[in-house]
């Protein structure tokens, strides 16, 4: 089985509970306007059927790929000034921890979402080992560990901002008049590495021994997070 089919299989739980979520906070709502901010070359996200899809990526060569939208804008999440209170829906998913100014981007996102409309985020925990450990490792590392895990493409450069610590992202997007619908933090590590049982039994028991320095009030293993938001 490939890797990105064990990791589509292992998260269709989270994507189910955000399907759910969705469908709760939509109600019987029709024609979305949806934007996926920082598109890449496909959704990570089911939605509805009735949908018109916006993309941005910085990427040209990426929005090219994407045969999923039906806009395509290329440009950057953190300077393109996005249309005020128009989407239905914006998704993000694992764009803000490649950006060196996280908060304009996502400033940017709920400014551009409708009153009643929704923001669905996604990004690595930077408070978690794995979080902490791509932060302060250099690039050829995580090239390294894309090789490990077979992966086809090639990683972009990491930031995480302490900036975007699943806490700040919940407050800054209070203050921007959105409420927090749902707030998941998991257990992101791939199949691919969980097989290495020893590399993975290693940074388990380091995982254990930091969060037990911590007298277990956090738990660094606990390496994504996933938010529902909605504009108030």
């Amino acid at each position: 089985m490939n890797t990105r089919r064990e990791e589509l299989i292992e998260k269709k739980p989270l994507s189910d509970s955000i399907a759910s979520k969705l469908d709760q906070l939509l109600g019987n709502r029709t024609h979305f306007r949806v934007l996926e901010a920082g598109c890449g070359s496909a959704s990570h996200v089911v939605l509805p059927s009735d949908i018109f899809m916006v993309g941005i990526d910085i990427s040209g060569e990426q929005l090219a790929k994407n045969k999923t939208i039906q806009e395509k804008i290329l440009g950057d999440l953190q300077t393109y000034s996005l249309p005020a209170n128009h989407f239905d829906i914006v998704i993000c998913w694992d764009v803000i921890e490649h950006l060196k100014d996280p908060v304009s981007a996502l400033s940017n996102i709920f400014k551009s979402t409708k009153k009643g409309g929704v923001v669905v985020l996604a990004f690595p925990n930077v408070m978690s080992f794995k979080g902490l450990v791509t932060k302060f490792s250099p690039h050829w590392v995580h090239r390294s560990y894309y090789r490990m895990l077979n992966y086809a493409s090639t990683p972009f450069e990491t930031f995480l901002r302490f900036s975007i610590r699943p806490s700040n992202v919940a407050r800054l997007a209070t203050l921007q008049g959105l409420s927090v619908e749902m707030s998941i933090l998991y257990d992101g590590i791939p199949p691919g590495f969980k097989r290495r049982r020893v590399l993975y039994g290693i940074v388990k028991a380091v995982i254990g021994a930091l969060n037990a320095m911590t007298l277990f009030r956090y738990d660094l293993g606990q390496s994504d997070c996933v938010f529902i938001f909605k504009k108030i």
